[in-house]
């Protein structure tokens, strides 16, 4: 009998493990695809054998199995296609005329291990539109109530970024920032000057521009920028299950790791009113089991997770487990996202270029907080970055997202 179970290896569920485990609970952690060892099962040595043209995937085999990555997945390589769930092995529908890009990992780690790593917080003012401008239902807690373990989050992980002083992107506990190199110095220049409304700033990452103890002690290394965080890093240098909450998860004892578990769904019992565990199919035998726990934490992803509360019917649920707004599974939203807008910039060439980075630019939300003449509620920021012309052109695009 395990005290809590978590359904999900990637970033929310390796944090879940890590945070129940340090505070003495014996947990159990269900991942539905195959182990992922730390170093020994990444693919940045295959890669740096191939330059990112001979990387590729064959296109006829990227239409079949990837047509969802075509055009917006930077990351995805021979190499490292293990990493990325297959959309023809694992077929979704969605209604016509309304597309939905579901870019999945089924492994140990989940996205951990191939996500962009910008990391910023939330605003106090994103906390508070939805009951300011009437769209949506009214936030239950504020930014204050979550300040402190955005604090603790970002010690952990290792957030690189600088202090900006925006209201509309607070500061937090960060580690010293990437440089930017003289061509996005000049577009600060003339961006702030041109729209002093607006600024433009050094993207947060999760990589490590130094370690503190907490990092050296999980044998996390800094970052030395090689920009194949997509295939998996040795050092540790970017946050992932793997590096971070993984390590410090099982160094209490406390964790058991299954893989090849695919929950099916969540067992209720209405005598007790509450969880009792979930229902599992292993992937590889087929065989069905029961895993049983005071306390069950979904952490599949979204859309996963919707899929587990609306597979888990009873007669006291019959919409599905908490489904009684039946609003589950509903009001998804996409991840915004375009091409990329490429200008060139002639000169710099005697210009020193502080070196490959593992993040580009940001320029914060400015409409609606500086700029009040919009025609539109809220805002957005805007993520780029200035490179040598060879590297915007390689296959693969821009190392960040």
């Amino acid at each position: 009998m395990f005290d809590a179970i978590v359904v999900g290896s990637g970033i929310s569920g390796g944090w879940v493990a890590k945070e129940l485990c340090e505070r003495g609970l014996k947990v159990l952690m269900l991942e539905r695809g195959p182990e992922v060892r730390h170093g020994e099962d990444y693919s940045n040595d295959l890669a740096a054998s191939r330059t990112p043209k001979e990387d590729q995937i064959p296109l006829e085999e990227r239409e079949k199995h990837y047509p969802y990555h075509v055009g917006v997945s930077y990351a995805l390589f021979e190499s490292n296609k293990a990493f990325w769930a297959s959309d023809y092995d694992h077929p979704y529908e969605t209604a016509p005329g309304k597309p939905y890009r579901w870019i999945r990992g089924y492994q140990l780690g989940g996205r951990s291990l191939t996500w962009g790593r910008q990391s910023y917080r939330w605003a106090p003012q994103d906390f508070e539109s939805n009951l300011k401008d009437g769209h949506g239902v009214d936030w239950p807690i504020r930014y204050d109530d979550l300040a402190p373990w955005y604090d603790h989050v970002e010690a952990f992980a290792g957030i690189s970024g600088d202090y900006d002083d925006l209201s509309q992107l607070p500061d937090g506990d960060f580690l010293p920032p990437w440089p930017m190199n003289v061509v996005e110095e000049a577009v600060k220049a003339n961006i702030e000057t041109a729209f002093p409304t607006r600024r433009m700033i050094i993207g947060r990452a999760a990589n490590l521009t130094r370690t503190t103890k907490t990092h050296q002690d999980l044998g996390r290394k800094r970052c030395e920028g090689k920009l194949r965080c997509a295939h998996g890093c040795s050092l540790g240098g970017y946050f992932s299950t793997q590096a971070a909450t993984l390590p410090a998860a099982l160094a209490t004892g406390r964790l058991t790791v299954v893989t090849d578990a695919v929950v099916t769904s969540v067992e209720y019992d209405p005598a007790r009113a509450r969880v009792t565990g979930v229902r599992v199919v292993d992937r590889l035998t087929r065989e069905g089991r029961t895993y049983s726990a005071r306390m069950v934490f979904l952490n599949a992803s979204s859309i996963n997770t919707a899929t587990l509360l609306l597979n888990s019917v009873s007669d006291a649920f019959p919409r599905g487990l908490a489904n009684g707004s039946d609003q589950v599974g509903r009001n998804l939203m996409d991840h915004v996202s375009t091409r990329p807008i490429v200008g060139r910039w002639p000169g710099f060439q005697d210009q020193h270029d502080p070196g490959e980075r593992p993040t580009g630019i940001y320029i914060p939300r400015y409409a609606n907080v500086t700029e009040t003449d919009k025609p539109y509620l809220r805002g957005f920021g805007m993520q780029g970055g200035g490179v040598r012309t060879r590297r915007a052109e390689a296959p693969g695009g821009l190392p960040w997202s």
